[in-house]
């Protein structure tokens, strides 16, 4: 038996909300985390435990007894918990950025999990990172700008989770099952085909890709925040009028797996960029972003035309949208 890797040393739990522990494997399962003891007799391929919600607070320490193999978790922080998703504007870390890594101020409050993904160079880290500047490189640029505000006004510790791909679509985050439930939102295998989504650079965009190798792997940890950066790759002629309701039904996914119906999500509006400003695909992406607000409780949409460059698809200093994120973020008590 195994927890699943998100529980590391230094991680942090979601205030306010269940604690979910899980792992793999058959076998007795014992877990102990601020002096309560929860069991569980798993006769699957996963097992599950839940602990009621705490407060921010911390440090503590959780022990697990997996069939007999001890486990101890150490540094464990109760906070605000992010799930920062998307394409390469969020896998766009600070090394990219031109980060003067000299100048940062270690911030022991701030945690971040990177969730291996399929690049070349995603960080595969499978732990839980403290913010120290000799950490930081591969860190998403706009999570952690938007972290380092989030700690300059409130005291609690700031859990990242980063699960970003470049030139990744929105369907490789979804359930394969999704477009059976909604054929509205599918395309033939002709349509998808045509479109060259899955040539040998870009494999991880089969339907559920990124889905089941890499989101399952978190679920059903507790987040307070989603946040959203994504649409590049789906601005073309037959996905762009369905990414609205993609995206409508994708974070209601989400909400469902995570069980809670209430998670923040903060949807990033891309960027004017100037190849693209005749492109309808384009704006059709970015107008379905702007309305989704709308259509779903407890959404927001920041823009970031207003504080990037437009000739680069990648505008490479995030530091202002960052702030914009931050701003949006839901603290709760």
């Amino acid at each position: 038996m195994e927890l699943a890797k998100i529980f590391s040393d230094n991680m942090v739990l979601q205030a306010g909300k269940p604690i979910r522990v899980f792992g793999t494997g058959k076998g007795a399962a014992a877990v102990t985390f601020c002096g309560i003891t929860k069991t569980v007799n798993s006769t699957g391929e996963r097992w599950e435990l839940e602990f009621p919600p705490m407060p921010y607070g911390g440090p503590f320490r959780m022990e697990a007894d997996l069939n007999g193999k001890p486990a101890v978790i150490e540094n464990i922080m109760v906070g605000q918990v992010i799930l920062f998703a998307g394409q390469s504007n969020m896998a766009f870390c600070l090394k990219e950025e031109g980060f003067d890594f000299d100048t940062a101020e270690d911030n022991l409050q701030i945690r971040n999990f990177i969730l291996p993904t399929d690049e070349k160079s995603a960080a595969k880290t499978n732990c839980w990172q403290l913010c120290k500047k000799e950490n930081l490189q591969k860190w998403s640029a706009v999570g952690y700008h938007a972290a380092i505000q989030l700690a300059k006004e409130h005291s609690a510790a700031i859990g990242m989770i980063e699960l970003a791909q470049g030139a990744s679509i929105i369907q490789s985050f979804m359930s394969p099952a999704l477009f059976d439930a909604h054929p509205e939102i599918a395309l033939s295998p002709e349509e998808i085909k045509a479109l060259n989504h899955t040539h040998d650079n870009y494999f991880w965009n089969e339907y559920g890709h990124i889905y089941h190798n890499h989101l399952q792997t978190i679920v059903p940890f507790a987040v307070g925040n989603i946040v959203w950066y994504q649409g590049e790759s789906n601005a073309t002629e037959k996905e762009a009028p369905l990414y609205k309701d993609m995206l409508k039904v994708f974070l209601q996914m989400l909400r469902t797996e995570l069980r809670d119906e209430a998670i923040y999500v903060v949807v990033v509006q891309i960027c004017d960029y100037t190849a693209r400003t005749n492109s309808p695909a384009w704006k059709t992406i970015q107008d379905a972003q702007m309305r989704i607000q709308q259509e779903l409780a407890n959404v927001v949409t920041v823009t970031s035309k207003d504080v990037c460059s437009h000739d680069n698809i990648h505008p490479p200093y995030k530091g202002d949208l960052g702030k914009k994120v931050a701003a949006q973020i839901h603290f709760g008590k």
